[in-house]
């Protein structure tokens, strides 16, 4: 299989194969607090002559926080889930933005350069986009694929996303930030056609394709060549939350693959449950091995939903996942210390996020460094923070010395475990060389515990 190296922060080898870093795949969890407002971010597109374009798509590409660290990949908060294409006045509404955050925005029509803008606040009011006509002579890549997508009664897919995650060449390559070797995205026509642009030397390109209506999948685009791409209508995936013999309801509910390695990974299948603590999940992908989870905040306090695992059925088909029952969930709490004694810098966050499931907690370090997380199910956790100028400790018992995060088992109330970081920058690919003989380079099974640092 190809070698590729980061997606987002880095990768993870696994076993016989490359898997997306932990972090990379989840989701903020708690994106706005309670009262909140959320903004729409409205304006308008334009060509050079000030002619509205219609039918021009804007994506929230990624985004970042306006004030303070950032521990989640920028392009995993949930808000870039979302979209939005113009109107015939080429006026355009991208609904409920999180306040906390700032965006970069990526602009795709047809017959247009796509246009990628950063540090856009929703809360300053309408923008107005002015785009260019894309011009092949002075293209900036020099290779392109063509290609059509249909469904399964052979009708042409319009407004289906191809979203660039990885590309190859020869036998290496990478994942994540393919905008310097390839368009980021392309949009098919009415009549289902699209057209994606790629530097040369470049051997296939790996996109997820979405459409609505049809369960999403993974391509791979050769350059040079024209590609089909066949979409199916996916089965339909039922349950019900229940806490001692109770409804649960207004619980978010998610849905992963088993998988997790690049290429393969498929998630962001969501809804919440009804008064009667029931869900459905439509257009599933076929035939895959999935984990059914609930994200931690949105259940009642101190309970969570143990991963339910289960495979999809042949394309169209159900699968009734039946009464799911919540169980206890643990605390974990405790500080951040520095080895040199200074002081945690302000607005520090810290993220918790599940080895198995597309979720995480976060939360704001206090100025002394500490912090406490609820509602946590007996499960494999990471841990992440970022600290300008400084990294985690070797002295942590569940240092990750791959990726530079922590890594372990939850399976009990956590009242005082320690993290120490220390001064420096993790550098990935060398530290794991580092590692005393005999050392785990990625205790995930272990339980969690403290730094055997005490300062």
């Amino acid at each position: 299989m190809n070698t590729f190296s980061k997606m987002c922060f880095t990768a993870r080898l696994a076993g016989a194969g490359l898997y997306f870093f932990s972090l990379c795949w989840f989701t903020m969890s708690n994106s706005a607090a309670p009262g909140d407002d959320r903004p729409d971010l409205t304006g308008r597109i334009l060509n050079q002559e000030g002619v509205p374009i219609h039918n021009a798509t804007i994506f929230i590409y990624t985004a970042g926080p306006k004030v303070g660290t950032a521990n989640l990949c920028p392009s995993c908060y949930p808000d870039c889930r979302k979209k939005a294409e113009t109107d015939s006045e080429g006026s355009f509404k991208v609904a409920s933005l999180d306040t906390r955050l700032i965006f970069r925005l990526l602009i795709v029509a047809k017959g247009y350069e796509a246009l990628f803008i950063s540090k856009v606040d929703p809360a300053l009011g309408p923008r107005q986009i002015t785009i260019k006509r894309y011009d092949s002579a002075s293209a900036r890549f020099k290779s392109h694929i063509a290609g059509i997508v249909l469904d399964a009664s052979g009708r042409p897919v319009s407004g289906a996303v191809l979203d660039l995650q990885g590309v190859s060449r020869g036998s290496g390559g990478f994942w994540g930030n393919v905008e310097k070797e390839s368009d980021a995205v392309a949009v098919t026509d009415q009549k289902g056609r699209f057209v994606l642009h790629c530097n040369e030397g470049i051997t296939s390109l790996h996109a997820i394709v979405e459409a609505r209506g049809l369960a999403k999948r993974w391509v791979n685009l050769v350059p040079g060549s024209d590609a089909l791409v066949l979409m199916e209508e996916g089965a339909t995936i039922t349950g019900r939350l229940v806490l001692n013999d109770h409804s649960v309801k207004n619980a978010v509910v998610g849905l992963i693959t088993r998988e997790h390695e690049a290429g393969k990974c498929l998630s962001g299948f969501e809804t919440t449950t009804d008064p009667r603590g029931t869900f459905t999940v439509l257009n599933v992908p076929s035939g895959r091995d999935f984990a059914c989870f609930a994200r931690m905040d949105s259940l009642p306090e101190n309970s969570t939903l143990p991963i339910k695992s289960f495979k999809t059925t042949a394309n169209g088909g159900n699968v009734a996942l039946g009464d799911l029952p919540l169980a206890k969930g643990y605390r974990v709490a405790g500080r951040i210390s520095l080895t040199d004694g200074k002081a945690i810098p302000p607005l520090t966050r810290l993220l918790l996020g599940r080895e198995d499931a597309q979720d995480t907690l976060e939360a704001i370090l206090t100025p002394d460094g500490r912090f406490k997380f609820k509602s946590i199910p007996s499960e494999g956790f990471s841990l992440s923070l970022r600290i300008k100028g400084y990294k985690l400790s070797k002295t942590n018992p569940n240092l990750d010395w791959v990726n530079g995060v922590l890594v372990g088992q939850i399976n009990q109330d956590i009242s005082d475990l320690l993290i120490v970081l220390e001064p420096g920058e993790w550098d990935y690919g060398k530290e794991e060389n580092s590692a005393p003989p005999g050392t785990k380079l990625q205790p995930r099974d272990q339980p969690l515990r403290s730094s055997e640092l005490f300062i």
